[in-house]
Formats: structure tokens, C-alpha cells, sequence
């Protein structure tokens, strides 16, 4: 006689405390993995949560309350945005999310990013200096950034008095005889 998903999926469940470890397959990050017949494999503890909760909503992920990925218990585990999940955890994106003044103490209110989070009182004080021990690189910069737009200028009047001579020999031609 066969036994049914459900009746597997808790052959697999530790018991002994009050998160309930998956004592089945687990993949490389440590969450259960389960296969109910005629099905992918699903995460363990997504499998938990459907059977014992309900569907999943759509666009959240589950989230380990306990922390502890093996757990299937269903009170340790709710469904939330992705982003939600990331900042509730511990990783790199969790820590910086909760940095709330920057390395040197200013608050992070008003931030840049730039690949990162920038201070920006931080990084107007380092164009400051950058800018008072560099004068010659900033002219520099600005005669070429002033020659560009110049450039720009006159190639735009360049093409606007060549846009004009067009028009009068098209003109010209039409009363010359069409040549």
C-alpha cells in the first residue's frame, strides 16, 4: 500500500523541540527538500506552510521567524515581500539596511547611491577638499567641459546655416528649369 505525500513529508519531521527540523534532504543553504508524487521537488518548509496554512500569496516568499532554515514548524515561519525577508536576516544587505549613521557619524537621511550607500554630507566635505587641493585639475575641467558645450553650440549653428543654404538652392532649382 502506498502512503500519501503527507504521510511522508512527517516521517521526515523531528519532533523534539519547538522548531520542528527537517530530518530528510537538505540542499547546499540548508532548507528541507521534499518531493510529493507527481510533483517537483518543493522546499520543505514551503511544503509545511501550504498544507498546514494554506496557499502562499502570491509575490511573498516564507520566512524563517526562528531563524533556523530546517524548520518546518508552521508558527515559525509567515509569508513576506522578498525584500521584507532580506532585511529580517543577517546577511551583508540585512546589516547595511539597518546602518542608520554613516562610518564617520553623520545620520543617513538624505543618502546617494552610487553602487552603495553615499553620505552625502560626507561626500560634499570630500569635493571640498578634493576641489581646494586640486584648483589647476578643476579649471582644467571646467575649460574643457566649456569647450565642449561651445563646440556643441557652433556645430549646432554650423547645421542650422547649412539647413538654410539647402532651402534656398532647393528653392533656386525649382525656378531654374528643374535641373
Amino acid at each position: 500500500m502506498k502512503t500519501s505525500a503527507e504521510d511522508r513529508f512527517w516521517t521526515m519531521v523531528g519532533w523534539h523541540s519547538s522548531c520542528w527540523p527537517w530530518l530528510g534532504n537538505t540542499g547546499e543553504g540548508g532548507y528541507g527538500h521534499f518531493r510529493p508524487e507527481g510533483r517537483k521537488s518543493i522546499a520543505a518548509h514551503r511544503f509545511a506552510y501550504e498544507l498546514l496554512v494554506g496557499p502562499i500569496p502570491e509575490g511573498l516568499t516564507i520566512d524563517h521567524l526562528c531563524r533556523n532554515r530546517a524548520c518546518v514548524n508552521p508558527d515559525h515561519l509567515e509569508a513576506v515581500t522578498h525584500r521584507e525577508n532580506v532585511i529580517r536576516g543577517n546577511g551583508v544587505a540585512a546589516v547595511n539596511a539597518a546602518k542608520t549613521h554613516c562610518p564617520n557619524g553623520h545620520e543617513y537621511e538624505d543618502t546617494l547611491y552610487r553602487g552603495g550607500r553615499v553620505c552625502r554630507v560626507c561626500q560634499r566635505e570630500r569635493s571640498t577638499r578634493y576641489r581646494a587641493d586640486h584648483p589647476e585639475r578643476i579649471r582644467a575641467n571646467d575649460r574643457e567641459r566649456y569647450q565642449r558645450k561651445v563646440g556643441d553650440l557652433s556645430r549646432i549653428r554650423v547645421d542650422e546655416k547649412l539647413a538654410e543654404a539647402s532651402h534656398y538652392l532647393d528653392g533656386v532649382r525649382d525656378t531654374d528649369g528643374g535641373e
